[in-house]
């Protein structure tokens, strides 16, 4: 990945500079933080996260991880994670070919649940789940909304702080923006873990949030 490569970063809110970790959001505070910054090749992305939008670049120096490549370093975080009371749990751990497979599509940004008891109550709020993102209102299935989107931060953090205990300032991956009109794609998305990975933001102007 060369360093004149531009990242986009959308929010709801201006700053001079960035901060690890980020504030937690105005907008779900409800939502656990993450433990680094994010940002995006892809513009419309980075739009629908936020009304103002930021472009951001790699410092030349920037220890980077690309997780969608095969590799000694990927194989080793996948290993690390595997051996976590959570990592354990999630299918992409479980398989070299399915780990290198999930971060190139973007499914890897989401904890897939096993067959155990333990994940059996996450696959249970799913459909609760859904019928929050289609609109109800109704406590029990905000909940579980709720649940499972911090769960799936809470894999994102433990996949952050595996890189950082590993000596790399970012990670490279993809995620599936579901939203797009005309079907779900995959994104490029850098998970900036320290300050010295990347440039100071430079604002681009106001965007529609999504």
């Amino acid at each position: 990945m060369s360093a004149a490569t531009d990242w986009y970063h959308g929010t709801h809110q201006r700053f001079a500079d960035w901060r690890f970790p980020p504030p937690r959001s105005p907008v779900k505070p409800e939502l656990r933080p993450h433990a680094g910054v994010l940002l995006t090749t892809d513009m419309p992305l980075a739009k629908g996260a936020g009304r103002n939008v930021c472009v951001s670049r790699l410092r030349p120096d920037a220890k980077v991880l690309d997780l969608r490549l095969a590799g000694e370093a990927s194989e080793a975080m996948r290993q690390r994670l595997y051996a976590t009371d959570l990592g354990r749990h999630c299918v992409r751990t479980h398989d070299a070919a399915v780990w290198w497979a999930g971060w190139n599509t973007g499914e890897a940004m989401r904890f897939a649940p096993d067959q155990s008891t333990f994940s059996a109550r996450f696959v249970q709020l799913v459909p609760d789940a859904q019928r929050a993102m289609s609109g109800s209102r109704q406590p029990q299935h905000r909940a579980a909304w709720l649940e499972l989107q911090n769960l799936t931060r809470e894999w994102i953090e433990l996949v952050a702080v595996a890189g950082r205990d590993m000596g790399f300032d970012a990670l490279i991956r993809n995620e599936i923006d579901s939203l797009r009109k005309g079907g779900a794609v995959a994104c490029e998305v850098l998970f900036a873990l320290i300050d010295k990975a990347i440039e100071a933001p430079r604002w681009l102007g106001a965007g529609k949030g999504r």
